[in-house]
């Protein structure tokens, strides 16, 4: 695990415990939940009619993965739209809050748990790891959600996100911020707006364009990508700060390897 792994894994330790309590943060992953469910067939995953939540020939298991899934908002927004839900984290604190919350909610681990873990860095899991097994891949759909700007290797880990979905129909969903509108002082630092956080952020947001190459390095067709017209605020310790959220999303190519 890298030092910039660590320093992640850590500041999310720590903030876990607080996480996902204050208003503004609520309402930010309202915004997801919003951008994503009102997009469900946009994004081009297969998902279920929640209607019929129990798999059947006709529709087979239906299976997400959250990535760097923290307490589990992506989890929340597509939760009624698949039949089971494997998260992965860095963090055990945020896993086990993550596992917490679904047990409160009803669910059994079959249908969701997490589980500490990370197959975006540079080493892979190790061989006969959990991360390794059936597990854990072939996916209809894998989201992170709001954790792409504490990427080091942003390709890398759509690379990685590609080969756990599958091939031909699996899509691979990025949800975070453009970058910011209004340099300060006419430049601007990685993660200044959130220095609480800064060690731990390697990008300020994502163009649509830089996202595409992204995505078509990686080995993910079909991009598409779109802008929330709500601005997403935020009320930090140094002060209140305005982004744009978006929805990015390519399809795993059917000869990608």
């Amino acid at each position: 695990m890298s030092a910039f792994t660590e320093a992640n894994r850590k500041a999310f330790n720590d903030l876990s415990a607080e996480y996902d309590t204050k208003p503004w943060q609520h309402k930010i992953a309202n915004q997801v939940a919003e951008a994503l469910q009102s997009r469900k067939d946009w994004l081009g995953a297969r998902l279920i009619d929640p209607a019929k939540p129990i798999p059947s020939p006709e529709t087979p298991e239906v299976r997400l993965l959250d990535y760097a899934c923290g307490t589990g908002s992506i989890t929340r927004a597509l939760g009624p739209y698949v039949h089971t839900i494997r998260g992965v984290d860095l963090s055990d604190n945020m896993v086990v809050a993550y596992n917490t919350a679904a047990t409160k909610s009803g669910l059994t681990p079959q249908q969701a748990r997490a589980v500490v873990g990370d197959f975006c860095g540079e080493e892979q899991p190790a061989a006969g790891s959990e991360l390794q097994g059936a597990e854990f891949h072939d996916f209809d759909i894998a989201v992170i959600g709001l954790g792409f700007h504490h990427f080091e290797d942003t390709t890398r880990a759509l690379r990685r996100l590609r080969d756990r979905v599958k091939p031909a129909t699996g899509v691979v969903v990025i949800v975070d911020f453009l970058p910011s509108d209004t340099p300060q002082h006419g430049h601007h630092h990685h993660g200044q707006e959130f220095p609480e956080m800064q060690h731990t952020i390697k990008h300020d947001g994502f163009t649509k364009e830089q996202l595409h190459g992204m995505f078509t390095a990686a080995g993910l067709e079909d991009f598409d990508f779109a802008a929330l017209e709500e601005p997403s605020v935020m009320e930090l310790a140094s002060g209140t700060v305005t982004k744009t959220l978006f929805v990015a999303k390519g399809r795993r190519a059917a000869d990608s390897n």
